[in-house]
């Protein structure tokens, strides 16, 4: 059984960055076959709402292909990070792996926010953190 909720476009755009990430990264047969079932679920919901529309498409797949970058480079953060971790090595490069993470997260927030101005969503992503720029 499937949960059918709303999400906001910048949400669905997101999800399918992660997943073209996960199939372009992740080998295991069985898990690749997964991926692929959720990415094709959700390519054809996303293809659905940009229809045919002149504006709306080409400022979508703009968006997406910055926010796959910035999914990616979380990927590798996080990925690197992690090694870090499993050595319980906390020296400064493992500060500033933690740091960019939650940078590289503003920048995912702001494009996602983007996605959801361009289909005018009523959904939004919502954000209130400590100042710290």
């Amino acid at each position: 059984m499937n949960a059918m909720i709303p999400v906001s476009p910048g949400e669905l755009v997101d999800k399918i960055t992660i997943l073209e990430i996960k199939k372009r990264n992740i080998k295991a047969a069985a898990k690749l076959k997964l991926i692929k079932t959720e990415l094709s679920h959700l390519t054809k919901i996303l293809n659905e709402m940009m229809g045919t529309s002149k504006r709306i498409k080409p400022a979508v797949l703009v968006e997406k292909k910055k926010l796959k970058a910035v999914n990616k480079s979380l990927w590798d953060i996080e990925n690197k990070i992690r090694v870090k971790e499993a050595k319980k090595n906390f020296d400064k490069g493992f500060i500033e792996l933690a740091r960019l993470v939650y940078l590289t997260n503003d920048r995912r927030s702001v494009i996602k926010n983007k996605v959801n101005i361009l289909f005018g969503s009523s959904i939004k992503e919502i954000k209130q953190y400590s100042r710290y720029r």
